[in-house]
């Protein structure tokens, strides 16, 4: 029993890392950055994007530029224009759960998933922060339904 539970754990942490393609990625650290001759520019101030991709974008650059805040402020704004998109629950979840607030982060890759269930990422997502949260059961569920609709993102 030991085991299986554990293959089971490796599985599904090779899931939480599997489907990371929302596009909100970490930012590599200020000191790492090559030293250029340019001052910094800050980034774009979001204008008046006219659908859920477009805002979306915005709210992925303002992430990567360190504005966290920012980035899902201009998420909640994409929802409420655009309620019946999952793209902007992904996204923004997976945002919630790398600021660790995992039950709002689960709330919104849920959603995502009610909204679109063929959203492999947001399954993926939402089984490695169900299992952070220790519910086993269901990150199992979401991870099956993760590694179903996407199969070839798994080594064999």
């Amino acid at each position: 029993m030991k085991r299986l539970f554990s293959g089971w754990l490796l599985l599904l942490v090779l899931i939480g890392s599997a489907w990371n393609d929302t596009g909100a990625e970490e930012p590599a650290p200020a000191e790492a950055a090559a030293p250029t001759m340019e001052p910094a520019r800050p980034p774009a101030t979001p204008t008046a994007p006219t659908d859920a991709k477009a805002l979306r974008q915005q709210a992925r650059e303002l992430w990567q530029a360190g504005q966290r805040e920012p980035a899902l402020a201009l998420l909640d704004q994409a929802i409420t224009r655009f309620p019946d998109d999952a793209g902007n629950y992904a996204l923004r979840g997976q945002m919630l759960g790398k600021l660790k607030r995992y039950d709002a982060a689960i709330a919104d890759l849920r959603r995502a998933t009610e909204l679109n269930p063929g959203l492999a990422s947001a399954w993926g997502n939402l089984g490695w922060y169900l299992i952070l949260q220790a519910d086993f059961p269901a990150a199992q569920a979401a991870s099956i339904k993760a590694q179903a609709l996407n199969p070839d993102s798994f080594a064999s």
